[in-house]
């Protein structure tokens, strides 16, 4: 027998003995910290203890029984089955909330628990429930400094003796008695005792107000019994008189008299506001915001709400004392050995739910921004588990580092002219082998002389200063043509390495050119993919350039291009790009069928495919958007100069230096608005006209722009 319980027993076989108790220092519940029930009874106290109670007995409480491993020790079910309903005479909620209003109030609550709870599962097959106690109710046993047990009588005057084994004193700590807590109510009293007396006065103020009796004031004397017989007489018979709807009037003598209406008392502003700044008192002592304490109208959300700084900041760490009095009790049910965990599954709540989605918010912000998510994850504490990929950080097609943005006289994605040893395209499906051929050194610029940066050097500046303006006006549409593309063909990247990955785990080798078309992609779907792409991207740019023109003209209407017009260009442009998607698909078989003749693994194949796709993504992305952008601003700013009556259009060439030669003879060049320009002996009704030859719209960057004349 331990020594604290040698002590107890001692105390229990003497504790009929006055002396002896007195030499034990017992410290008795009725302390002169204890507050008046009435102050307690506040109904703002009550309603503040209500706010912490409520959310800590609400969410569902987490058991973890672990072994030595740190794995989970045991799953018997009757551990799970005894905290569900624990306590004697009160359900599992009933119970939390009365720990947490005796530790608000007092600052101390008692589980006490029978001989029955300290024989270990399987000896025993449901243990006795626990007993909550208040400190009115409990006497500490303690021997110096040390508890060796506690007295508890129950409200019939039967005691009952608890060793520490048996007990778990739940306490906020008390400076000037570490045996016993120190409840929060104490540093409210005075406001709680205020807002006690304040709603008794307002209580008896409006009883007196229920009086409807008359004063019969004499001035010039007392009156006698018989005059008040007769005034009581007088007034009495007015009454009935009046409650039968008749007008009666009273005489009545007795000198100099007066008749009086008792006055309606309430209370003043001042009383008024004395008793809210004593809730709001009351509730910052009892750990609630003070705001909760009056009705508002809050759209404050997690974690700017008040009720998450109410869980933040008192109930979870209430909670976690409750915890430890679950973790007290559940280590006597299961082996000694066995570490006991317990918390409260918070994020159950509904608040920490919008909380969550918060932080789901930033996550996906910071995975945009290439943060690996398995950072993410430990700085956000999402609790995901891990899965392949989670460590790697991934970067969206769209960003690009702060500084590459070029000026676009000088930006060489803006240039025009073809490098001297590339054939001149004579055909559109010539121009999408190109488009979708791997680079070569044959498509590289040369270092030849040009003559475009002279013809820049002389041009006026306000006309290159407008041609700038008109490029940068076009970065968003080739922007979206870009994300556009790039996004179909990620998505059929994915689907091919999918595939691959399926055929590996699958135990299949690849021996054969046939079997590359086993993992390729889809090209139907890659096919439809692509043109609703393009078709999405040209209807916001046909809108655009329209909307530029009417904005250089002065006019406040809202530019839309005819939705026939709008389905001539989709379809023309789609009769243009068809052969896109089968080269696309036609580099990538090509590309495989290489690699398996080579006999590379898998992993290589992989490999082979990403390079495949980035290539065609990082070199013909770019020349389509343009393309595509050029074709559809060209194309509405025509149809919008028409629509606005403009007689004439003027052709403004490129301010690229790197410009077609062509394209510097045609600068300047005005004609009117339904003829076409005469661009390299092409008739061009706008830049990047499809009807023209291609080695003439393709990559042209130059702009249409209406005639103004007086």
């Amino acid at each position: 027998m331990s020594s604290i319980l040698k002590k107890f027993s001692n105390w229990l076989k003497q504790k009929s003995g006055a002396s002896y108790f007195n030499r034990f220092n017992d410290t008795s519940s009725t302390s002169g910290n204890q507050l008046s029930r009435a102050y307690a009874n506040s109904v703002w106290v009550m309603r503040a203890i209500k706010h912490v109670a409520g959310p800590i007995s609400s969410v569902p409480l987490n058991l973890e029984v672990l072994g030595d491993d740190g794995n989970v020790a045991i799953s018997d079910k009757r551990i799970q089955r005894f905290w569900q309903n624990p306590f004697l005479g009160l359900s599992y909620f009933d119970g939390i909330e009365a720990t947490v209003c005796w530790l608000k109030l007092e600052g101390d609550c008692f589980w006490f628990a029978d001989d029955s709870l300290l024989i270990p599962f399987p000896d025993v097959a449901a243990p006795s429930k626990l007993l909550i106690a208040g400190p009115d109710n409990v006497r500490i046993v303690k021997d110096g400094d040390e508890v060796i047990g506690y007295e508890y009588t129950s409200k019939k005057g039967k005691r009952t003796y608890f060793t520490p084994e048996q007990s778990w004193h739940h306490k906020f700590f008390n400076p000037y008695d570490t045996a016993r807590g120190l409840g929060e109510l104490s540093a409210v009293k005075i406001a709680a005792e205020s807002d006690y007396l304040a709603g008794n006065f307002q209580r008896n103020l409006n009883r007196s107000n229920g009086d409807q009796g008359v004063y019969v004031i004499s001035k010039s004397g007392i009156t006698d019994d018989k005059q008040r017989e007769q005034i009581t007489a007088q007034l009495r018979a007015k009454q009935r008189a009046n409650q039968r709807g008749e007008a009666k009037v009273a005489f009545l003598n007795g000198g100099d008299m007066t008749i009086e209406d008792p006055k309606v008392r309430t209370p003043d502003a001042a009383f008024l506001a004395g008793r809210f700044a004593d809730r709001e008192e009351i509730y910052i002592g009892l750990g609630v915001p003070a705001s909760m304490s009056s009705k508002q109208a809050s759209y404050s959300i997690g974690s700017a709400s008040d009720r998450y700084a109410l869980i933040e900041e008192t109930c979870k760490p209430t909670g976690r004392k409750i915890c430890e009095g679950v973790d007290f009790f559940t280590q006597k049910l299961v082996d000694g050995t066995a570490t006991v965990q317990t918390s409260l599954e918070w994020d159950e709540h509904s608040t920490m739910q919008e909380v969550r989605a918060e932080r789901l918010k930033s996550a996906d912000t910071l995975w945009s921004k290439g943060v690996p998510m398995s950072v993410i994850d430990e700085h956000l504490r999402l609790g995901m588990p891990d899965y392949a990929g989670k460590d790697i950080g991934y970067l969206p097609f769209s960003v690009a580092p702060v500084g590459t943005v070029e000026d676009p006289k000088t930006d060489t994605k803006l240039a025009e002219k073809q490098a001297p040893t590339a054939r001149r395209l004579k055909a559109f499906d010539e121009m999408v082998a190109a488009l979708t051929s791997p680079i070569t050194k044959a498509d590289e610029a040369t270092d030849e002389p040009d003559e475009g940066e002279q013809f820049q050097a002389d041009r006026n500046s306000k006309e290159v200063k407008l041609w700038e303006m008109h490029m940068r006006s076009r970065a968003a549409s080739i922007k979206r043509y870009r994300q556009s593309f790039k996004r179909v063909l990620m998505a059929a990247r994915a689907e091919t390495l999918a595939n691959l990955d399926r055929l590996t785990a699958e135990g299949k080798s690849l021996q054969t050119k046939a079997a590359a078309s086993d993992f390729v992609f889809d090209l139907e779907v890659f096919r439809s993919a692509f043109f609703g792409a393009m078709r999405k991207s040209a209807q916001t740019a046909l809108n655009d350039g329209g909307m530029q023109v009417f904005k250089e003209l002065g006019k406040d209407d809202v530019f839309t291009m005819p939705p026939e017009e709008v389905l001539m260009f989709i379809q023309e442009r789609k009769n243009l790009l068809k052969g896109i998607p089968d080269q696309v698909h036609r580099t990538i078989m090509s590309s495989i069928e290489e690699g398996i003749q080579n006999g590379e693994s898998m992993a290589k194949l992989a490999g082979r495919v990403k390079g495949s796709f980035n290539a065609i993504e990082s070199s013909r992305a770019l020349t389509i958007a343009q393309t595509e952008t050029g074709a559809a601003y060209g194309t509405s700013r025509q149809a919008s100069m028409k629509q606005a009556g403009i007689k004439r259009k003027k052709w403004l060439t490129s301010g690229n230096g790197n410009v077609r030669a062509t394209h510097r003879a045609a600068n300047g060049q005005k004609v009117p608005l339904d003829e076409d320009f005469d661009v390299g002996g092409s008739a061009l009704s706008h830049p990047c006209d499809p009807a023209g030859d291609p080695s003439e719209t393709i990559n042209c960057h130059c702009v249409s722009i209406a005639v103004i004349e007086d």
